[in-house]
């Protein structure tokens, strides 16, 4: 194992060290792992959502039959049928216990969901600054060896193939350090 625990040493500085030399890429893969804990997120709530509605409806008919049982319970004692009305009441709280218990749940689902919406706008500021960090990094980059004179280029072609470069010098360095842990 201490080999292969070597090999994963040395390929994680690698990495790490690739990623320090090449910050628009870093913020690139950064913007994208938030891209993905938002979709996840959206997903959850969406899921959390329909749950809810669910234990909703399991509510609303707990409901009903609490309604009808109590009716019972009051039919029996009116006309002194003592025991039905015994019987009914017995439903009617175990109903009432089922009814306590899906509205605790139903308030779990709605704090879960506060929460996912509460994340997923952190995860939006995140993914603004990101994506601002990752802009002026570009502009920074692009603006380099631009010397005396200004840039008469600053359509958004020169913008293109300036990253079509820089992706493909990243490739090319990508594949450079594969050869050497190979070799």
């Amino acid at each position: 194992m201490g080999i292969f625990d070597d090999f994963l040493n040395f390929l994680e500085s690698s990495i790490d060290e690739f990623l320090q030399k090449n910050p628009e890429l870093n913020l690139s893969l950064l913007a994208q792992e938030i891209k993905q804990e938002k979709r996840d997120t959206l997903q959850l709530i969406s899921q959390l959502e329909a749950q809810e509605k669910q234990v909703e409806s399991q509510i609303l008919a707990t409901a009903d039959d609490i309604k009808k049982w109590a009716d019972r319970e009051e039919k029996a004692r009116n006309l002194q049928r003592y025991d039905l009305a015994e019987e009914a009441a017995d439903v009617k709280n175990k109903l009432l216990e089922k009814g306590r218990y899906l509205w605790d749940e139903m308030t779990k689902l709605r704090e879960k969901i506060a929460e996912n919406k509460k994340k997923l706008i952190s995860l939006e500021d995140r993914e603004r600054d990101v994506n601002l960090n990752l802009e002026k990094l570009r502009r920074k980059n692009a603006g380099q060896g631009e010397g005396y004179c200004d840039r008469k280029y600053e359509d958004k072609s020169y913008y293109d193939i300036e990253q079509k470069f820089r992706n493909w010098e990243i490739e090319m360095e990508l594949e450079e350090m594969k050869k050497k842990m190979r070799g």
